[in-house]
């Protein structure tokens, strides 16, 4: 059997140890882990003062040399970081290069096993002629701005020759969670009362640019002063295959007209492509776009309509542009690096004679000027083998130019030594992070289908998701997520950190999981009985509450939304789940209330697995509705509420007394209802 650490204490490694001898581990293995243990007590044993420390290395001594070892005192930030015990100080008459930036610096879905770093070690090992060179990976996951600055700082310790910046998918991300000043919210709350778009933009853009200026300076003066040389590396995004999510796509604050209008056209135009009109979806694109230029789905359909005549230049654009209307805050966005961040960064480079790697460019040459997709990405940026080896080539190539400028041609490096059980693992944590970011279903059951081809391992890891999911039990405590981590499934998720969802917030994943079972099922393990009985055994009861996250969230993107007292509508259309332990006659209640400008009602239609229930007439006070859901009209297990309205303009916001990211929300994004209640109860005897 393998030894497994599910944790850093010492207290946990040796509680582990002992499991394990029990259960037969070999000696030999045991010894290895407490050499580990007593060298992890030496290493640790002097106090460090914080600013000694790079990342969650602290610096030691090791017979007599001066080495960075991986601090004990750090071990929740670990996973975030290189899975590398310890290196060296002293460089060892070897050239040394420091690498650093976000996950996808980090090979995220790929590492521990592979990633960049790696790559970039091999590629310059095979270099015929290149003097001994290492590299030093410091890149971290969710890595912002000022971490990667002081990140850079810290690293001049080991008095690298050359420093890698691999960065700026999260500097718009930063902004939201934070880096937006009190004077700067009040400027973006009075743009929005105005519907001024492009005045909210330009505040948006300016603020990143001057952050991003700030940085370049920054790092012009740091290397200056260590002699170091720079390379920028821009990274790319998924233009073709990432779509904007549900909640990027809710509707703006319009008149009434301008709402219902934009509604309609929204619903048309996917049926239009669909039917291959396309003239008529661009022409439908077109006036989305005229109501709304803050909403991606115009610039989405009019690309999908320019792709289809071989126009991928054009597409590209608007691809851009529907990626960059996450300056706007209508959802948590993925990660991404705007164009104007990119351009920016680009004139940096040059200003402060960095080494640019551009990888957008890099990537659409390598195409053939066609957009980059799965070839290349797992999700929004976080790339596959191909485009890990793609980039680090040429990321290899300025290295070398920088450092050694009249060396030869590179030498050849085999390809990535990945098991089929490894790219098996990147492909399900793909669906994964694709399913929990609000991805169409195509592209889930495109990762879920590869993964399961590539290596049965994936199944035992399903069986396991799948009841973790399904069950109530929140996962950090579950005896699957147990098994998950003692079975090595999710080494290359974060070390299973991402398994684990927002407090209170668990969503049942009932598509994703339902996506990964067909996917066995194709393959020849069918296990939806046995997920059909766990969900059945967990949620079916006399009362449930719909509005309870393993019903109401189909997201974790939809999680991390502004919270209210409230369920907020904030679509014409919101989903629920219902399971149900067998077929009977139920009934469904709701407290609710619209939010639209006049002060009639407003009709709600109740559907039930696709059928028409029932008809609300909803008031603008709080008041109980409730209709009869007919036991024919139910299935056993998963059933799908929906309640469906026509978008009425909201009511208008008063300025908020102090300026917030919240009310600025509330706003552009208005709801368009309110639930305060919403239960469905079957009779005892049908459980």
């Amino acid at each position: 059997m393998s030894v497994q650490y599910l944790m850093a204490d010492d207290k946990t490694l040796a509680g582990s140890l002992a499991r394990q001898l029990m259960e037969g581990a070999p000696l030999d293995e045991y010894y290895l882990q407490e050499e580990t243990l007593q060298a992890r007590r030496q290493e640790t044993g002097n106090p460090v003062e914080e600013n000694e420390r790079i990342g969650v290395w602290t610096p030691v001594l090791r017979d007599g040399a001066q080495w960075y070892v991986r601090d004990n005192r750090c071990n929740r930030e670990w996973f975030y970081w290189a899975n590398v015990p310890a290196f060296p100080l002293n460089k060892n008459g070897r050239r040394r290069i420091v690498f650093t930036g976000e996950s996808v610096a980090r090979g995220f879905l790929y590492d521990p096993v592979y990633n960049p770093v790696m790559e970039l070690q091999a590629r310059l090992d095979a270099w015929p002629g290149l003097p001994a060179t290492e590299v030093i990976d410091l890149a971290r996951n969710g890595m912002d701005m000022a971490m990667l600055q002081d990140t850079c700082t810290r690293s001049m310790v080991l008095e690298p020759d050359a420093l890698v910046v691999f960065a700026g998918n999260n500097w718009l991300r930063e902004l939201f969670a934070g880096g937006l000043q009190q004077e700067e919210l009040a400027a973006l709350t009075a743009r929005a009362q105005a519907g001024d778009l492009a005045g909210f933009r330009k505040i948006m853009e300016d603020k990143l640019t001057d952050s991003i200026t700030g940085f370049a300076a920054y790092l012009q003066k740091l290397a200056g002063r260590h002699r170091t040389e720079v390379i920028i590396v821009l990274p790319a995004y998924n233009l073709l295959d990432w779509k904007s999510s549900a909640l990027e796509q809710r509707m703006s604050r319009l008149d009434d007209a301008d709402l219902q209008h934009w509604h309609t056209l929204a619903t048309k135009a996917p049926m239009q492509l669909a039917a291959g009109e396309y003239a008529a979806a661009a022409a439908t694109a077109g006036t989305l776009l005229t109501l709304d230029l803050g909403n991606p789905l115009g610039y989405e359909i009019l690309a999908a309509c320019k792709l289809q005549d071989g126009d991928h230049t054009a597409a590209g654009r608007l691809l851009q542009e529907a990626r960059d209307t996450a300056i706007f805050g209508r959802a948590n966005s993925c990660g991404r690096n705007l164009e104007i961040s990119r351009e920016c960064l680009k004139k940096m480079t040059v200003k402060y004679g960095f080494h640019c790697v551009d990888l957008p460019g890099i990537f659409q040459h390598h195409l053939g000027g066609a957009l980059p997709g799965r070839q290349l990405f797992l999700d929004y940026c976080h790339m596959t083998e191909e485009g890990i080896t793609l980039a680090v080539t040429h990321i290899a190539n300025a290295a070398v130019k920088a450092l050694y400028p009249a060396t030869g041609a590179p030498g050849s490096v085999p390809a990535p030594q990945l098991s089929a059980a490894q790219k098996a693992m990147a492909h399900i944590f793909a669906a994964m992070h694709n399913a929990h970011n609000g991805q169409p279903q195509e592209i889930v059951t495109y990762h879920c289908r590869r993964a399961v081809q590539l290596s049965g391992t994936v199944n035992g890891f399903v069986k396991q998701y799948a009841a973790l999911a399904s069950r109530k039990i929140s996962n950090v405590i579950g005896k699957n997520y147990e098994a998950i981590l003692a079975n090595g499934y999710a080494q290359q998720y974060s070390n299973g950190h991402l398994l684990l969802h927002p407090r209170g917030e668990k969503a049942m994943d009932i598509s994703l999981v339902d996506t990964m079972v067909s996917a066995m099922q194709e393959t020849g393990t069918d296990i939806r009985n046995a997920v059909e009985r766990c969900r059945i055994t967990e949620h079916a009861a006399a009362v449930a509450n719909l509005l309870e996250p393993y019903y109401a969230l189909h997201n974790y993107q939809d999680a991390a939304a502004p919270k209210s007292a409230y369920y907020k509508c904030t679509q014409p259309e919101s989903t629920f789940y219902y399971i149900a332990a067998g077929a009977a006659a139920a009934t469904l209640t709701a407290c609710a209330r619209h939010t639209a400008a006049d002060a009639g009602t407003l009709p709600v239609e109740v559907y039930v697995n696709d059928v028409l229930i029932a008809c609300w007439e909803l008031a603008a006070d709080w008041q109980t509705y409730r209709c009869t859901i007919p036991a024919a009209h139910l299935r056993t297990a998963v059933n799908r509420i929906r309640l469906c309205s026509k978008p009425l303009a909201a009511l208008p916001l008063a300025a908020p007394l102090q300026p917030a990211l919240s009310s600025l929300y509330d706003l552009l994004y208005p709801a368009f209802g309110e639930i305060h209640s919403l239960t469905i109860q079957q009779p005892a005897n049908a459980l």
